[in-house]
């Protein structure tokens, strides 16, 4: 069973290596569903770990419908992504409509290769996913990463299993969102996936002094931050060995 933990930090990363991890997906600015991370961290990382490292490659949160100048930017960053060592690409574009738009995804895979391509949790905002599966297949995207349409995979387990049954092999199905040690073993066993994807996160607080009026973004949660919960992870891994 191959485990892909989210990491929005340098620590997270080497917390999922020593837990056994199979790889990390990275990303900034969790509050937002993730977005690029900086170039540096990644320099960081792959200077100091051996652990796969497939990277998010999202320019702004929001929806995923891109300009022309989006779009230069994305490509720009997936090849500065690859010169860095990433191992893998997460990204994904909609139409306004909320259809895969396969103009843009083939741009991003052609760029991404010969790396891995994952469609992100984008593809949950589709409004037929097996019409979009099969036009993912057709991208050459490597995996899509969903939750079954529903805010948790737990929730959406009958899609997944239905995605899987269709694929065929053709292109992995990623489950995630909101897997955790009480639930990984049934969402595996029902849906016959080969892979997982969690973050395992607990929330850390640092105690300091800053002037409560004062916001710099749409949380005002200035001492907490994201990190992996290494006991969680521990316990998700015990499982699945």
């Amino acid at each position: 069973m191959n485990v892909e933990v989210v990491a929005y930090s340098y620590e997270s990363v080497v917390i999922a290596e020593k837990c056994g991890a199979t790889r990390v997906e990275l990303c900034a600015n969790e509050g937002a569903g993730g977005t690029s991370p900086s170039l540096a961290l990644l320099e960081k990382i792959k200077a100091n770990t051996s652990i796969p490292v497939f990277v998010m490659v999202r320019p702004r949160e929001g929806d995923f419908t891109y300009s022309e100048l989006e779009m230069e930017l994305i490509l720009r960053e997936i090849e500065l992504f690859k010169q860095a060592g990433a191992d893998g690409i997460v990204c994904a574009a909609l139409t306004s409509d909320a259809q895969i738009d396969i103009p843009m995804v083939k741009q991003m895979v052609a760029a991404a290769n010969p790396l891995p391509f994952t469609f992100h949790r984008a593809f949950d905002h589709v409004n037929d996913p097996f019409t979009a599966l099969e036009q993912l297949i057709d991208c050459g995207c490597a995996r899509i990463l969903t939750s079954g349409q529903e805010p948790s995979v737990f929730e959406g387990q009958n899609l997944v299993k239905q995605l899987i049954e269709k694929a065929n092999g053709r292109i992995g199905i990623l489950p995630g969102a909101g897997v955790n040690s009480k639930n990984v073993k049934e969402i595996i066993d029902y849906t016959g996936c080969s892979e997982i994807h969690l973050s395992a996160k607990k929330m850390m607080q640092r105690h300091v002094t800053l002037n409560s009026k004062i916001q710099l973004g749409s949380s005002n949660d200035t001492n907490a931050y994201q990190m992996t919960d290494e006991i969680e992870l521990k316990r998700v891994l015990e499982i699945l060995t």
